[in-house]
């Protein structure tokens, strides 16, 4: 399966003659760029503000890296990178289509651990109260005690949110390159 977050614009929309002016087109380069490194920042953010329970690993987080094209940075016409690749993550963070869709990556329902049967293991600081809590549960296989999960789990739409802040900043700084002296 294979997966890409394009930005819906045309390269003539962007590319007019005021941008064509050589400072305008370094400086929206170099702007450009940094806002690959921005981005990834937001998609960590958003993994972080999603978080409910203690003991978080961090792999996922990790594992969202910013890939400048080789060698991309110092051309003159072209500007290309990108933000986490589905295969680091797979390897990774196999579970980070569940964490940010809420689904089941090949049925597309609804996650819910185990299909709902029981899940040995126990709570770090003992089982959650009736409202619910934030403690980590701990998979163990041999254990007696454990959970029957009910709800499935709720997406963190950070790819979302990324891709969102991208779009939004992008117009940003198109109209602050076009007003650009």
């Amino acid at each position: 399966m294979k997966t890409g977050i394009y930005p819906k614009f045309r390269t003539e929309e962007i590319i007019e003659p005021s941008l064509l002016n050589s400072r305008k087109w370094f400086e929206f380069q170099a702007r450009a760029f940094d806002l690959g490194k921005k981005t990834r920042r937001k998609m960590i953010e958003g993994i972080a503000k999603g978080y409910k329970r203690a003991g978080r690993t961090g792999r996922l987080a990790s594992a969202i890296k910013f890939y400048p094209e080789k060698g991309v940075k110092a051309t003159m016409g072209r500007i290309a990178w990108g933000v986490g690749k589905i295969s680091v993550l797979n390897t990774q963070a196999k579970y980070w289509y569940v964490v940010n869709f809420g689904r089941h990556y090949k049925t597309g329902q609804p996650y819910i651990p185990n299909y709902g049967r029981f899940v040995p293991g126990q709570f770090t600081d003992g089982a959650p109260k009736a409202g619910g809590g934030n403690a980590r549960f701990n998979y163990n296989s041999s254990s007696k005690s454990g959970i029957f999960p009910r709800k499935s789990i709720r997406p963190m739409n950070f790819i979302q949110t990324a891709q969102t802040y991208f779009n939004i900043s992008l117009r940003q700084l198109l109209a602050r390159i076009r007003t650009m002296k």
